[in-house]
């Protein structure tokens, strides 16, 4: 149903809009802009993960995951939620992710899932 919505939406938005125009609008563009855009994509991710990191360390006392892995698996999550019919579904892939990285470290699973849901609840702030 995403999908079919998604494609709605694209075909009303090219019912609407000048193809040509919007080309030239996006080619306005500086090395400058895509540039300083591509930095704020990563750095928004790498904020992410780190939240994350902190809700976790809050929640599991002594438990250490890299942002490395974190970074991943938030894109991991993303990359779910675009296909999956909710955002819901990409937070579950980053619980999974997380829990088992943290039972195979100290067998904490409800601090992944307390940690995902917690991350979820601030980031509607």
């Amino acid at each position: 149903m995403r999908v079919l919505l998604t494609l709605l939406v694209i075909a009303v938005v090219s019912w609407h809009v000048d193809g040509p125009a919007l080309v030239r609008t996006f080619a306005s563009l500086g090395a400058v802009e895509v540039s300083a855009l591509l930095a704020l994509v990563c750095v928004q991710q790498v904020l992410l993960s780190q939240r994350f990191a902190t809700v976790l360390r809050g929640l599991s006392p002594g438990s250490h995951l890299r942002l490395r892995d974190l970074v991943i698996d938030q894109q991991v999550g993303t990359a779910y939620n675009v296909v999956l019919p909710s955002a819901v579904g990409g937070d579950a892939v980053r619980a999974l992710r997380a829990q088992r990285r943290l039972s195979a470290a100290n067998d904490r699973v409800a601090e992944a899932w307390g940690a995902v849901l917690l991350d979820r609840l601030l980031g509607l702030l």
